[in-house]
């Protein structure tokens, strides 16, 4: 899964000429430490949506519609606040083990194993634009309860989710409270 080729699935597919690839590779030199679809959109030659799409086409996985989708509180509780800020993701749901998480960059690795590693779960990846993902964070974080309740949805092993709480930092306990769709974005 290294070798995605992301500027070369958009040329293929028409939503960038080679030329501007060339320019986005230059300027990704230029500016270091910038992925090519972040180059990509900086110059104007691709929407944060064309890049998340291609990106799911070669990576197989599905885009999550946030706006049509919430979250519920079981997953929510399961991933601290300070976390889904600092990964860019969003706990969806929690089923048989498997937690679903919308993502807006699908090759964090290291976040995805923090998270693996903290729930004791499987995780499902759906991707999000960074904007509407953000906001959906902000949002039912903003609603979920100060004190969670411990996350109902089984580990691998058939433990429950979540560490005790005694384990868990003083970041990591406080959270905000309720739920209902995210505001749409456009």
């Amino acid at each position: 899964m290294n070798d995605i080729r992301l500027g070369e699935i958009l040329a293929e597919a028409g939503t960038i000429t080679r030329r501007q690839l060339e320019q986005a590779l230059a300027y990704q030199k230029e500016h270091g430490g910038l992925r090519i679809g972040q180059a990509l959109t900086a110059l104007g030659f691709a929407t944060q949506r064309q890049v998340l799409q291609a990106l799911a086409r070669r990576l197989d996985l599905p885009l999550a519609d946030l706006s049509q989708q919430p979250a519920e509180r079981e997953a929510l509780e399961l991933v601290p606040q300070a976390l889904a800020v600092r990964y860019h993701v969003l706990p969806l749901r929690c089923r048989g083990g498997v937690l679903s998480l919308a993502a807006d960059d699908p090759l964090n690795y290291y976040a995805f194993e923090d998270l693996r590693q903290l729930t004791g779960l499987e995780l499902d990846i759906q991707l999000a634009e960074p904007e509407p993902l953000l906001k959906a964070v902000q949002y039912y974080y903003a609603d979920l309860g100060a004190r969670p309740r411990r996350g109902r949805c089984a580990r691998r092993g058939g433990r429950r989710a979540g560490r005790p709480a005694a384990e868990q930092s003083a970041a990591t306990r406080d959270h905000g409270r309720g739920f209902g769709h995210p505001p749409r974005t456009v």
